[in-house]
C-alpha cells in the first residue's frame, strides 16, 4: 500500500464530508422540515463534523484503505469533485458513486461518455436513502475488460 494512495483516498474523503456538510447544511437551512426530520440531520451534521476532524488527523501508518471496486463506468459531464460515475447495470436505487478524488488530482484526465475500466475505493458513504458512496478513482483505463 503506497503512502500516495492512502493520502488520495484520505483527501477524497474530507472532500466528500465537506460535500455533505454543505449540502445538509443547506437543506436545513431552505427547506420546510419536521421536528424529527431536522434533529436526524442535525445529528448527521454532528457525526460528520466529527469524521472531518479525524480524517484531518489521521496518520498514514493507521489508516487502512477502504473497500475496493473495479466497475464498467462513465460520466456524462465534466469531471470534477462530486460529479456521478454512471457504472454498467446500476439500477434507479444504486449504488451511487460520487467522484471526490483521483490518482493525480487530474480531474480532467476521464472524458466525457467515454467507457472506462475503472478501480475506485469507496472512501465515504454519502448522505442518502439509497447506497451511495463518495469515491477515490485509483486507476482506468479505456474500454471494457
Amino acid at each position: 500500500m503506497s503512502n500516495e494512495l492512502k493520502r488520495g483516498c484520505i483527501d477524497a474523503a474530507l472532500r466528500g464530508i465537506e460535500m455533505d456538510i454543505e449540502r445538509l447544511q443547506q437543506w436545513l437551512n431552505e427547506l420546510e422540515l419536521d421536528e424529527e426530520r431536522r434533529r436526524s440531520m442535525e445529528e448527521k451534521l454532528d457525526q460528520l463534523r466529527s469524521d472531518l476532524e479525524k480524517f484531518k488527523s489521521i496518520r498514514l501508518e493507521e489508516y487502512e484503505l477502504p473497500e475496493r471496486r473495479e466497475v464498467v463506468g462513465w460520466i456524462n459531464e465534466g469531471c470534477k469533485p462530486g460529479v456521478l460515475l454512471e457504472v454498467e447495470n446500476m439500477s434507479r436505487s444504486g449504488p451511487f458513486y460520487h467522484i471526490t478524488g483521483i490518482v493525480g488530482e487530474d480531474f480532467s484526465i476521464m472524458e466525457q461518455r467515454v467507457r472506462y475500466y475503472i478501480s475506485i475505493y469507496l472512501v465515504y458513504p454519502r448522505y442518502y436513502p439509497f447506497p451511495s458512496f463518495y469515491v477515490y478513482v485509483e486507476d482506468l483505463r479505456r474500454g471494457k475488460r
